[in-house]
């Protein structure tokens, strides 16, 4: 019988930028002002974002937008969730923003600026995935 591996670099894998935002507003309410402020369509998933770590299960809101015209995808997710954190490391940051796609050209400064001038967010961070332990669990 044939033996097929699989092979894949975790470089790969991690092919995605990172924001880190801070907001004391709610998940809804974070989406409805980047919507009307970067022009996104930002829609919650059907489920939510859900981790197993050692036997325990959370849950993590998830929104998405797909800009098909710059092939990016956009994924909001909350980083609280009732068990603890999705990226322990960032616990000062309520949301993460991952850009998926093309992202060989886009300016992570720009967001990073346009998502400091919302009134809701008390602050936003690139964040080097590259450096972060709990990166497996953002792969998805």
């Amino acid at each position: 019988m044939a033996k097929f591996t699989l092979d894949w670099s975790e470089e790969e894998l991690l092919d995605f930028l990172l924001i880190g935002i801070a907001s004391h507003s709610k998940d809804y309410k974070l989406c409805y002002e980047i919507n009307k402020s970067l022009n996104f369509d930002f829609y919650r998933t059907a489920d939510d974002y859900t981790l197993t770590i050692k036997g325990k299960t959370d849950h993590f809101p998830m929104y998405t937008f797909a800009d098909d015209e710059n092939l990016l995808d956009f994924y909001l997710l909350g980083n609280k969730g009732k068990q603890g954190f999705l990226v322990k490391e960032f616990k000062n940051f309520d949301y993460l923003l991952m850009i998926k796609g093309n992202i060989d050209f886009v300016d992570i400064d720009e967001y990073v600026d346009k998502l400091r001038s919302l009134n809701n967010v008390l602050t936003a961070l690139p964040i080097n995935v590259e450096e972060l332990k709990s990166k497996d669990y953002l792969i998805f």
